[in-house]
């Protein structure tokens, strides 16, 4: 009896107690890095165990604070800008293989990879520099002749074939990247706007001003340009029902529904409790994540509104990242908590806290495998790229 209660009090209990306490993730000095500032080798090993259920599969070194980064719709191609280069990765099994460096004279403040090509256009962040490169070879592409003017911001086509740009001088461009010709030019009232993109369809681009108004481009027929269109707040992003309608997510108010006919918006999905902070769309699975102001994560089907899930954090998010594909939704708090849903079953799948870092970008790559690009911006050394895997139950 007494070594019973021995070995409950000195195994038991302890184990008993771990498993109630919140788990947390190595910090950035508490995790070794690869002398040659490259790949950290570190397969898959069920047999080493990071935590419970938690394993590093591969941790990369960056020479730099990450000031963007872009994911390529595979999920297995990745850019990361830092001071004034840009490094390209492949992601393979778990492992982050490092491509090409490519150097800038500025800072990159935006990247955009063609969907289907194996391209990441690069932008400057004086808007004066603009380069496509191929991410397998490195090799440079033709860059396109619009840079008489300094580049605001770009957007990309669905398709990958045009490319806008928004220029100094107010100008708004659309440049066709498979015949080399730009194919549309008009004058804007505003030459900073607070976003640019491509419709669905590609014939029209969406245009939203610091004025909290909306301008719809249908650049192939400029003849049925309207008005301006006033929202009630900044546009966070845009994009459509699989019905031709398309749907706005618009900070501190939610989803709505663009009527075409009357050219105004209807309230398709608002939240209940905080105002939305950011929103992403995942076209393909029709599903919008937004993030609110009070740690809530919703996400939404996009034909009819339903919330389809609802998780959070209790502190504002930080980043988060959905993989419909896999049914996984992985978010961070801006107090390090790091949660893995499963927004089939709507459930927390598990969570753990990080520590040492300033900023972090999430990407889910994988059914329980994610990507955290980490940035201490006191220290430019301890920037990293971990690759995490949640074993599977």
């Amino acid at each position: 009896m007494p070594r019973l209660a021995l070995v409950l009090l000195f195994f038991v209990v302890p184990n008993l107690l771990f498993a109630l306490e919140p788990r947390s993730l190595p910090g950035i000095d508490e995790h070794p890095w690869c002398s040659d500032s490259r790949l950290l080798q570190s397969p898959i090993d069920f047999s080493r165990p990071l935590l419970n259920d938690t394993y590093y599969l591969s941790t990369l070194r960056l020479p730099g604070i990450v000031t963007h980064t872009a994911l390529h719709k595979n999920r297995r191609t990745m850019a990361i800008a830092h001071d004034t280069a840009v490094e390209i990765y492949a992601i393979d099994h778990g492992r982050v293989l490092h491509r090409h460096t490519v150097s800038l004279e500025t800072p990159a403040k935006q990247l955009l990879f063609l969907p289907e090509e194996p391209y990441v256009i690069i932008l400057s962040a004086d808007g004066r520099s603009l380069s496509i490169r191929n991410t397998e070879t490195g090799l440079k592409r033709m860059t396109p002749p619009i840079l008489y003017n300094p580049i605001v911001r770009l957007a990309l086509s669905p398709n990958g074939q045009f490319l806008a740009s928004i220029h100094e001088d107010k100008s708004l461009i659309v440049y066709d990247l498979q015949h080399q010709e730009s194919v549309f030019r008009m004058t804007l009232d505003d030459a900073n706007p607070e976003y640019l993109g491509f419709l669905a369809r590609q014939s029209m681009l969406v245009v939203a001003n610091q004025r909290h108004q909306v301008l719809f481009v249908p650049w192939r027929k400029e003849k049925d340009m309207r008005a301006p269109l006033p929202i009630p707040g900044r546009l966070l992003n845009i994009s459509h029902d699989g019905k031709d309608q398309q749907i706005l997510a618009i900070e501190g108010h939610g989803l709505y529904r663009y009527q075409a006919e009357s050219h105004d918006l209807l309230p398709l999905a608002a939240p209940e409790q905080s105002a939305v902070m950011t929103t992403l769309f995942d076209d393909q699975a029709q599903l919008a994540v937004s993030a609110l102001q009070n740690g809530a994560v919703h996400v939404y089907e996009l034909h009819d509104g339903h919330r389809l899930f609802q998780g959070g954090h209790t502190v504002p998010v930080q980043s988060y990242d959905l993989n419909a594909e896999a049914a996984s939704l992985i978010s961070l708090g801006k107090d390090g908590s790091l949660s893995l849903w499963d927004i089939k079953k709507g459930t927390l799948v598990d969570t753990m806290r990080l520590h040492g870092m300033t900023r972090c970008k999430t990407y889910m790559i994988a059914q329980r495998q994610a990507v955290l690009i980490r940035s201490d911006d006191s220290d430019a050394s301890r920037t990293r790229i971990d690759v995490i895997q949640w074993k599977t139950s």
